[in-house]
């Protein structure tokens, strides 16, 4: 039996997800979700740090937890967010509320003066949404590098870990996804 997965794409100003929307339903049909499409929604303005030029990824997820109709929730946005005292993040999560909320500014190539990668980009996004997803059902970061629930404290650790769960990870997650 799946899980049902509410999916919002968030902007600001670019509203242009195009290239990624059919990535992440496929993604998510294969982890297991039945998706309900939630459409595009702006960021509130309040979540926006002048000072940092980011969105606060705590406020935002607050936000989804308001709009969520299924289980899940999960918000894609291309917007730089941050959460605390991080410069940046990649993504958030609360298993409380199993909301998890992925950006994918930093998993472009682009942004880091590159030439557009398409096959970098997704495998990126699929590494980023999966992590945020096992966060969701209880998962911790875990010690195996190679792990995809490995933390990332920057897109070099992200490309360094591969799309999968160790196997520890893998039976924890099936465990608590089911």
């Amino acid at each position: 039996m799946s899980r049902a997965v509410d999916l919002f794409f968030l902007f600001s100003t670019e509203k242009n997800f195009v290239r990624e929307k059919d990535f992440v339903l496929n993604l998510l049909e294969n982890l297991g979700f039945s998706i309900f499409e939630r459409g595009y929604l702006k960021i509130p303005s309040n979540a926006f740090s002048p000072s940092r030029k980011q969105f606060n990824a705590g406020l935002i997820l607050s936000y989804l937890s308001q709009l969520k109709k299924s289980e899940v929730a999960l918000g894609i946005t291309k917007e730089d967010i941050y959460f605390g005292d991080l410069n940046f993040v990649f993504g958030l999560a609360s298993p409380t509320s199993l909301l998890a909320l992925v950006s994918l500014l930093r998993l472009d190539p682009v942004f880091y003066g590159f030439p557009q990668d398409e096959v970098l980009y997704f495998s990126r996004i699929e590494k980023e949404i999966t992590h945020e997803i096992g966060h969701v059902f209880g998962l911790l970061h875990c010690n195996n590098p190679l792990c995809v629930m490995s933390f990332s404290n920057s897109v070099f650790d992200v490309d360094r870990k591969t799309k999968d769960f160790c196997q520890t990870c893998l039976k924890n997650f099936r465990k608590k996804s089911v």
